[in-house]
């Protein structure tokens, strides 16, 4: 039975993680992946932190389990995630990931 985030993926998602450092700059490899946001507004201290915009993207299961430091890209913007989250049913099944982010 497919999952929440199965059902409504109908967004693209470019994943950037930090692998290695080399001469002195950061690598990244580049992961695509498909789900949806919601977009997130406050003007105090939250989870988020204390910024104005914020994104949760929820991400469907993908081959490895995405590693911070990273960002993702949605509609040709960038956003810092700031927390990754397994998201499994009781059972044990993977649904996907919930990524925390700030930035745009």
């Amino acid at each position: 039975m497919p999952g929440l985030i199965d059902r409504y993926k109908r967004e693209d998602f470019t994943i950037s993680q930090r692998t290695s450092i080399s001469d002195g700059k950061p690598v990244f490899t580049t992961i695509s992946a498909r789900g949806f946001s919601i977009d997130m507004s406050y003007d105090s201290l939250t989870a988020f932190g204390n910024v104005h915009r914020g994104k949760v993207f929820y991400v469907a299961p993908l081959d490895s389990t995405p590693t911070m430091p990273c960002q993702i890209t949605h509609d040709g913007l960038d956003y810092d995630v700031k927390s990754i989250e397994v998201l499994r049913t009781l059972s044990g099944v993977l649904w996907g990931y919930r990524l925390t982010a700030v930035g745009g």
